[in-house]
């Protein structure tokens, strides 16, 4: 399994709260981009990430069909946990986004939320697999705003779904996976200033880490006011 990574603080930002999972051996990956003063936000992404690190232990022998289930409950006590740590002085109201999938066998199962993504890239064509919990999409999707009034929007970072402690149902889905197949998780610091259309012309030479490494260069060239974080993956290969 080949993979790509980066996490960068951005050119504005004093720290970077971004958090990532990589797991080859299991075939699990994760991006949480966190929220929350007084470093808050970092607090309540790593502890997103770490839950799933910690229950990876038990994920050899799961079948595909028994994956879902199983990244599901993990991203629940997940929030179970930033639940509790946000009881202490400083953390409450913490939260993060979380993106996740696992490869398996013959699919890849994924669990989402927030405002984080997950693409998919096969045949030369890009594919946005998650929707922003977002306040301005939940508008976007009514048809109150269009793509452009909500592009603009003042609340456009303002998230209608979170882990922050507060019950919540993850977004979970499966994609059955073909070969030279590649899978991109990014916080929005990635992509808002990368759109989908534009990682759809660039691919058409071809997608590999130095593709890659050009667009981490183009978002810090385009001033990079957040952090951001992107994990590329070629679960069977690039063939």
């Amino acid at each position: 399994m080949e993979y790509f990574y980066v996490s960068e603080t951005g050119s504005v930002r004093q720290n970077n709260e971004d958090s990532f999972l990589l797991l080859p051996e299991t075939g699990l990956f994760a991006v949480a981009d966190g929220m929350g003063g007084h470093n808050a936000g970092e607090v309540a992404s790593a502890l997103a990430v770490e839950t799933l690190e910690r229950e990876a232990a038990t994920l050899p022998g799961l079948t595909d069909a028994e994956l879902t289930g199983w990244l599901e409950t993990a991203v629940r006590e997940a929030n179970r946990r930033i639940r509790a740590e946000s009881r202490h002085k400083g953390r409450n109201g913490m939260g993060t986004t979380l993106t996740a999938f696992i490869a398996g066998r013959e699919q890849a199962v994924f669990a989402h939320v927030g405002d984080s993504r997950a693409y998919l890239f096969r045949q030369g064509d890009v594919t946005q697999l998650t929707r922003d919990h977002s306040v301005v999409e939940d508008l976007r999707q009514k048809g109150v705003l269009t793509a452009e009034e909500a592009a603009r929007h003042p609340d456009r970072h303002v998230l209608s779904r979170a882990l922050s402690g507060a019950p919540v149902a993850p977004d979970c889905f499966a994609l059955e996976l073909m070969a030279g197949d590649a899978l991109l998780l990014c916080t929005d610091g990635f992509s808002r200033l990368l759109a989908a259309e534009e990682m759809n012309r660039d691919v058409c030479g071809g997608l590999d880490g130095a593709l890659f490494a050009a667009w981490k260069d183009l978002v810090l060239e385009r001033g990079a006011p957040d952090n951001f974080t992107a994990v590329l993956v070629f679960p069977r290969g690039r063939g």
